[in-house]
């Protein structure tokens, strides 16, 4: 008996010595996950490490990001939407069957879904929940698909945004941030890199994308969803991409009042 309380004893002590010396694995760089041998991304865990300027010229926009990758991102622990949850850069705040959060379009749940959800509605609003609900200012976009060679042209056919939609495949949601003919950037929770409620940023390459995104094509794009063109003339935003935004204040009230002075 006493050999057993002894042993006991020294794994809660090694079991606290770990947990306090250990890093936390936000830390984590591309060498040290599973995925090192395929060439292609960089992960930005960080805020300090990006601005949104790196993907919109648009200032007010670029503001609006730098509060999302601070932890920002529309999310709320309470029905009223008045306790702000925090999910920055970095950290595992919205990890699958975690903590139910809320955003304020009368959007419930978990995981990559809720914080795409929470970053759309910060963003530009309103949320793209399953995409079959009346929307105010935004549009859908079924179904995009193709190959490395092909991904960058069938978006740009598609008429898809190069910063703010929101994609939805059969198993996760994201956002993307920019994209071009070399490559495409993305965010979201719960991110692939194991699926533990990780918050990042990806810089990928469409092979990247297309291999671990979409599941070398067996997990294609379902429905995107962004603002209307005539969203975004509204705002008088210059160019897509460049979007006017803004972060909803936690108090209902001033939420109403804004909503209401943005046309939402």
């Amino acid at each position: 008996m006493k050999n057993g309380i002894r042993m006991f004893t020294a794994l809660v002590c090694a079991t606290a010595f770990i947990c306090g010396i250990c890093p936390c694995r936000a830390s984590a760089t591309y060498e040290d996950e599973t995925e090192n041998d395929i060439p292609g991304a960089v992960w930005i865990r960080d805020p300090a490490e990006v601005s949104g300027s790196r993907y919109t010229e648009d200032a007010f926009l670029a503001e609006r990001l730098d509060l999302v990758f601070q932890g920002h991102a529309g999310l709320y622990t309470d029905y009223e939407c008045t306790q702000e949850y925090l999910a920055p850069l970095g950290t595992y705040s919205v990890p699958n069957w975690g903590e139910m959060l809320n955003v304020p379009d009368n959007q419930r749940g978990w995981s990559c879904y809720i914080y795409a959800n929470g970053v759309y509605y910060a963003l530009f609003g309103e949320c793209p929940g399953d995409a079959t609900h009346e929307y105010r200012n935004s549009e859908v976009i079924w179904g995009v698909d193709g190959t490395p060679e092909t991904l960058y042209n069938n978006f740009q056919a598609a008429g898809v945004i190069s910063c703010g939609a929101y994609c939805r495949n059969y198993s996760h949601s994201f956002l993307i941030l920019h994209y071009d003919a070399n490559g495409i950037v993305l965010l979201d929770g719960n991110s692939i890199n194991g699926y533990n409620g990780l918050v990042q940023v990806t810089e990928a390459t469409w092979d990247y994308f297309w291999r671990y995104f979409l599941s070398a094509g067996e997990n294609p794009i379902q429905h995107v969803v962004q603002p209307t063109l005539e969203y975004l003339s509204r705002l008088r935003v210059a160019e897509m991409g460049e979007i006017l935004a803004f972060i909803a204040k936690p108090n209902r009230a001033n939420r109403e009042v804004r909503a209401v002075k943005n046309g939402w």
